[in-house]
């Protein structure tokens, strides 16, 4: 249980004064440790604030063992009432100085304020003198911090000082941010505009928007935070990493998900373009100020990128548009199609009969459509078989005028399968694209002067009838 410090004797209150400087002695040493590396002078500054601790400290020991001999108790700051408790700040990697300086303050106002209610607990003249020196001592360390930072903190020091605190700045905060920003603001511009194109609604644009943006944050964040644990390479923490890149993509992906809050699809579009110009712009100008990068090349690149980005989701939203056309022509046809197509494996003996017969006759290895679908019937398969076996081989008329013969009434009949079929058949049996456009002329004009004649009731000469 902790004591408080007026029950303290003069015997624990020197232990407790060994203590504190040794604490404050390694704390120094921590705090220069974790600076030597990005600012040198500040670490050699704190490495003479080391010394003159562990000279305090000394001077304790030596005055205890005069009057108390060697052994001293263990008694500690956090073994008293009335100490702050201080946060480990020393164990920060990275840390800055000035953390560090706000760090020493407190330490040595503290430790100040002990010597001074020590002074009053005392009654040997030698301790008390002492005691007294080390309050001094303590009172003057901030003049003597001033001393030592001039001597060691000369203006070139400063200079790097402040050049590695910018790197550092840099590596831990604006790449991360810089790269969220970035993937944020360029990557859901695709998914945005394609379902703002696509669907004409400003509200299905900001769900898709906001979904985007809220999972491009968590991903960057995640891939940020795991990339390295920023031991070597300088980055800092990568809690804090994935943090900053997270929310940057979040926010540089809502910023234009945003104005499609507006109702109208014109308004709203305008808006959100103009938010890309300005996130573009931002970008730009983080890369010339922080990466040295020049501003015409930054933003040459930046608005590059973003529009590639943009082209893509415009060209997603016409290759949906022509893939959901296709898909409902396909369900429409597969909707007014009556029956099931047999195929050859699951066909019945008979109908297999037939269709080997077709293979043959025609020497393919496959079965139209067409006739799968009379085997579900297989006595219309065979008699519509024979039948067209029968009237379309060779005669009186060679084979490509029967099947331009056919093609003519498949087209009058309206009946698409058939001129499909039948125009394949009569390319194989030579017909060219000249006489495919003479034989739809004639159909057409066969089909015009049909109806003219039937609509008149014209009557029928006497030179043409037989």
């Amino acid at each position: 249980m902790a004591k408080n410090f007026k029950d303290l004797s003069e015997r624990e209150i020197l232990a407790l004064a060994v203590s504190l400087e040794e604490e404050d002695g390694r704390i120094y040493g921590e705090f220069a440790e974790g600076l030597r590396e990005s600012y040198p002078a500040t670490a050699g500054m704190l490495e003479e604030m080391q010394t003159e601790e562990s000279d305090h400290r000394s001077s304790l020991i030596e005055l205890y063992r005069s009057r108390f001999g060697d052994h001293i108790p263990l008694i500690r700051r956090q073994d008293v009432k009335g100490f702050v408790s201080r946060p480990p700040v020393w164990l920060i990697r990275p840390i800055g100085p000035r953390a560090v300086r706000r760090s020493i303050e407190s330490m040595e106002s503290e430790t100040r304020r002990f010597y001074q209610l020590a002074i009053e607990r005392t009654t040997d003249a030698s301790t008390r003198k002492l005691l007294g020196d080390l309050a001094e001592a303590e009172a003057k360390h901030t003049a003597a911090a001033e001393i030592i930072e001039k001597q060691h903190l000369t203006s070139e020091a400063k200079a790097k000082e402040k050049q590695a605190a910018n790197r550092v700045f840099v590596l831990q905060f604006v790449q991360p941010g810089l790269a969220g920003l970035m993937d944020g603001s360029v990557s859901t511009l695709a998914p945005l505009f394609a379902a703002a194109f696509a669907t004409q609604k400003t509200h299905d644009a900001f769900v898709v928007g906001l979904a985007a943006s809220v999972g491009a944050g968590i991903s960057m964040a995640f891939a940020e935070g795991l990339s390295d644990d920023g031991s070597l390479t300088g980055r800092g923490r990568p809690l804090i990493r994935g943090a900053v890149t997270g929310v940057m993509t979040t926010i540089g992906g809502i910023g234009h998900t945003l104005p499609y809050l507006i109702s109208n699809f014109r308004l709203a579009t305008i808006v959100a373009i103009c938010v890309v110009g300005v996130e573009l712009a931002a970008i730009s100008w983080i890369r010339q100020h922080y990466m040295e990068t020049p501003l015409v090349r930054a933003a040459l690149q930046v608005v590059l990128g973003g529009l590639l980005v943009f082209i893509a989701g415009i060209h997603r939203k016409v290759l949906g548009e022509t893939r959901a056309v296709g898909e409902t022509v396909h369900r429409e046809e597969r909707r007014l199609s009556m029956t099931t197509l047999i195929e050859y494996t699951d066909a019945s003996p008979e109908v297999r009969e037939v269709y080997e017969d077709i293979m043959n006759t025609r020497k393919t290895d496959w079965i139209n459509n067409f006739w799968k679908a009379l085997a579900n019937h297989p006595a219309t398969l065979r008699r519509t078989w024979e039948s067209i076996k029968q009237i379309m081989a060779p005669g009186a008329l060679d084979p490509l005028t029967k099947e331009l013969i056919y093609l003519a009434v498949s087209a009058t009949n309206q009946c698409q399968y058939c001129v499909a079929s039948h125009s394949a058949s009569a390319r194989k049996k030579g017909m060219t694209d000249e006489m495919l456009g003479e034989l739809m002329a004639v159909v057409g004009m066969a089909n015009e002067t049909n109806a003219l004649a039937a609509g008149y009731r014209v009557e029928i000469d006497d030179q043409f009838k037989a």
